[in-house]
């Protein structure tokens, strides 16, 4: 009993619960920690480390932990601002950029 593989798929956004996982094994059973699913694939997770449970049939068991992973969060950064020579003329500019995110 194996696990042969597993497929991830991380979060939209750093704090999104879309994540899933899904195993391929020859396992009997298989048992996620806290979670009352028993199937290969589980989803809607956030991203952080999720730990399996695969059970041969005499009950004999390994264990994987697998991470699941998120963007990192958007920010701005480089913000410049030009303010105009008269107030409330709306001549002003403000630029910057974006980093992070999907």
């Amino acid at each position: 009993m194996s696990l042969q593989s597993f497929t991830t798929d991380s979060t939209t956004c750093p704090e999104s619960a879309d994540g899933s996982i899904e195993l391929v094994t020859d396992a009997h059973s298989i048992v996620w920690q806290g979670y009352s699913d028993t199937t290969a694939r589980i989803e809607n997770l956030s991203s952080g480390l999720y730990q399996v449970f695969l059970f041969d049939s005499l009950g004999c068991a390994i264990t994987e932990t697998i991470e699941v992973f998120a963007p990192p969060p958007m920010e701005i950064i480089n913000v410049v601002t030009d303010q105009d020579a008269c107030f409330d003329s709306g001549g002003g500019v403000i630029s910057g950029q974006v980093s992070g995110g999907t």
